[in-house]
């Protein structure tokens, strides 16, 4: 507050303060790549890089040789950082991957953020018709009985649909002898799946 302090005493009253001057030719600014390894297998198992983020993204590093940094290329990479089986967002601290004998001027590292998405891809599935609500005592007949369907979504997910995941459904409840064209009903359980129509898109049920 600018407020002034009286009687205060230091122990002890004097200290000697060493400061260091270095030519500044010593130091150089550079720019921080993050060095990403695994991106082959990320996109094997159906994911992919959206965005790398690197703070911070220009460091200062010195030597006591100039020809060392004057040889560097403008930048410096990070240590690896392996993307192998990653599913989400990643973030982690690396240090920088020096020659010999430059060094940072402040030694904390650099923080690597990477965005992970799964791929969106489409696949299509056969499915053999299921019958629902069918009265006690009558039969019926499906033409056809199976159909196909057009899925999206996650590359991952689509890769692992198991049978009971998609299902196809024609709801016969309250229906009479006779021949009636009815809509199938797709039930999938994966959240982050969707289908387009089936095909075909209505069912012949002769009761």
């Amino acid at each position: 507050a600018g407020n002034r302090l009286l009687g205060l005493q230091f122990d002890p009253a004097r200290v000697l303060v060493t400061v260091r001057i270095e030519p500044r030719e010593r130091f150089q600014l550079v720019s921080v790549v993050p060095n990403l390894e695994g991106e082959e297998a990320l996109a094997e198992a159906g994911y992919r890089l959206t965005d790398v983020s690197v703070t911070p993204e220009v460091v200062t590093v010195f030597s006591a040789d100039p020809e060392a940094l004057a040889a560097l290329p403008g930048f410096v990479l990070t240590l690896p950082l392996d993307l192998s089986g990653a599913t989400g967002d990643l973030e982690r601290r690396l240090s920088l991957d020096l020659p010999a004998g430059i060094s940072p001027v402040e030694n904390q590292g650099v923080l690597v953020r990477v965005s992970i998405a799964p791929v969106e891809g489409t696949i299509t599935l056969s499915r053999v018709v299921e019958v629902r609500g069918l009265a006690v005592g009558l039969f019926a007949q499906l033409s056809p009985e199976a159909v196909d369907i057009i899925l999206s979504g996650p590359l991952p997910t689509l890769n692992s649909l198991q049978l009971e995941d998609v299902r196809v459904i024609v709801d016969l409840l309250d229906l009479g002898p006779g021949i009636h064209q009815i809509l199938p009903q797709v039930i999938i359980s994966p959240t982050d799946v969707e289908n387009e129509p089936v095909f075909p898109a209505t069912i012949q049920v002769t009761i």
